[in-house]
């Protein structure tokens, strides 16, 4: 099956825009003017040693990841869910943030992509990645940079990232009216899929307040880590947000939905 019909084919480069109130359109992998991003060179050798092997498609470790990518896209083709999906998991150790990073890779080799770290918790992201020294989501959200300055981009590979530095005050952050624009600055960007990397949903309530701006949420709960009780909890919390799908991590089975 060819995936390229399940979204518009990429026409022109996706923008963003700024989160003010001033409108400023910056186009998304434009690296020059003022609003220049930091650009690195993905280590897909280092990345695969990692167990990112979404960056690496031909590995046959990466096929969870393209089935899964094809499942999100169906959705998506069908407009069950939108194109900022928050990747949520009831607790820590789960292996949310590994399914995040590599289903935006995956998600890079066919359409733009940001990959967003709003776990200023744990801020485990750039360093998965290997992005270089930038500004984080915490300075948008401190209202202290705007949404074009902030972030790496790894142009090769249609990915801008996101990351972010730990933060003892994520609370006050993810309240900040910057939120809320932000996601809508990514939802109006031209074909462009935007992954968010969210803080362990029952720990406290940062996940609940990413899930309730983002478009879908993607579970991801650990086999036989897991209970089932911790579920049933979060499917009450993400609600009205529509759960996109179900991957259960460490299994034989792989991504499913």
């Amino acid at each position: 099956m060819s995936y390229d019909r399940m979204m518009p084919a990429i026409k022109r480069p996706a923008q963003l825009v700024s989160a003010s109130d001033d409108v400023v359109p910056v186009t998304l992998h434009d690296l020059g003017g003022p609003a220049a991003r930091p650009v690195f060179t993905l280590d897909r050798g280092k990345l695969s040693e990692k167990g990112l092997w979404g960056f690496v498609p031909l590995d046959p470790r990466a096929r969870s990841f393209v089935r899964l990518r094809a499942q999100l896209l169906r959705r998506m083709s069908r407009s069950e869910c939108g194109r900022t999906v928050a990747v949520i998991s009831p607790g820590s150790g789960d292996g949310k943030s590994f399914v995040a990073v590599n289903l935006a890779a995956a998600l890079s080799e066919l359409y733009n992509v940001c990959l967003v770290d709003l776990d200023f918790r744990k801020a485990a992201i750039g360093s998965l990645v290997g992005t270089p020294a930038c500004l984080g989501t915490e300075a948008l959200l401190a209202n202290e940079h705007r949404l074009a300055e902030i972030g790496c981009a790894a142009p090769e590979a249609r990915l801008i990232v996101l990351p972010a530095q730990q933060s003892t005050d994520a609370t006050r952050l993810l309240a900040s009216s910057a939120l809320p624009a932000m996601f809508e600055a990514l939802r109006r960007a031209p074909e462009t899929i935007s992954i968010i990397d969210t803080p362990p949903m029952l720990d406290m309530d940062d996940a609940i307040i990413i899930s309730h701006h983002a478009d879908a949420v993607l579970l991801v709960i650990e086999e036989g880590h897991t209970k089932a009780q911790d579920v049933r909890e979060v499917l009450r919390l993400i609600s009205p947000t529509p759960l996109v799908g179900t991957v259960l991590n460490r299994s034989l089975a792989g991504a499913s939905t």
